[in-house]
């Protein structure tokens, strides 16, 4: 039997399990980039390491240094930094020529790193604004509205009248936390609700987001959505969950003084 950890828990220090294939993409590139930015830290560290071991002053040329006795320039060269009475401008020339190309690459390089991380950023960013032809195909739509503080969701399904017309059916509900003394056995506080919102599995779903009163935000982390929910305003994102389980959520906008009281649970079931 496999165990899937569909909420926050308290030993946890990653992403919870994936659901969706866009989920997926981003604990891929989540994990891409770390190891770039791993590596880099790995790099600088180990030349900060080596500069501080082969250019350290040591307590006796310290002392040297504030008596003034027996110290001299030669003794300075063995530092990162130094200034010889006797270089010629030919050999300072070659030491500042050295250094614009060190600035060069050191711009360059940073500047290579970040334009291959910012593309599949970008990449991944138009695909979840711009979903594939396929998941426009979505044969559900379900509308999300944030309430002060609880969720409304209305599921909008294509129908047919008893004459034979096309339209849309309809069914509102709301969603609001379990109070603590109320909780059965087993159920996780602050994220159990009274009416869950059941969604398809293998099914394209289109899911608009508004809100009535302030900003809320719409996220359940397994699914790897999190959408804003602005008065005046319909956010539209597609999701195309591959697995069943129980998938909670709460708002993650700050929206009052019951923001941490208004969770979300999501039952996808074939």
């Amino acid at each position: 039997m496999i165990l899937f950890f569909d909420f926050v828990y308290s030993t946890s220090y990653s992403f919870q399990d994936e659901a969706t294939f866009t989920m997926i993409q981003l604990v891929m590139l989540h994990d891409t980039i770390m190891c770039v930015l791993i590596t880099i830290l790995g790099l600088v560290f180990w030349w900060l390491v080596a500069a501080v071991i082969l250019y350290s002053i040591k307590p006796l040329y310290i002392k040297e240094l504030f008596s003034g006795k027996n110290f001299s320039l030669e003794s300075t060269k063995s530092y990162i930094f130094y200034y010889n009475l006797n270089e010629t401008e030919k050999e300072y020339e070659e030491v500042h020529k050295i250094q614009k190309y060190l600035e060069i690459i050191w711009t360059i390089i940073p500047a290579v790193i970040l334009l291959i991380i910012a593309i599949p950023s970008i990449m991944f960013l138009f695909k979840f604004l711009e979903p594939s032809a396929f998941e426009q195909l979505g044969g559900l739509t379900v509308k999300i509205t944030g309430h002060q503080w609880y969720w409304s969701y209305e599921y909008v399904v294509p129908g047919q009248t008893e004459s034979g017309v096309n339209t849309f059916v309809n069914k509102e509900f709301d969603s609001y936390m379990i109070p603590e003394e109320m909780l059965q056995p087993g159920d996780l506080r602050l994220l159990e609700v009274d009416n869950s919102l059941h969604l398809p599995v293998g099914i394209p779903i289109r899911l608009l987001i508004t809100s009535v009163d302030v900003i809320h935000s719409w996220a359940i982390p397994s699914l790897g959505v999190k959408v804003d929910a602005i008065p005046g305003r319909l956010n539209e994102v597609y999701v195309l969950i591959f697995r069943e389980g129980e998938f909670y959520g709460q708002c993650s906008e700050l929206c009052g003084v019951n923001h941490g009281f208004m969770p979300i649970k999501v039952l996808a079931s074939w």
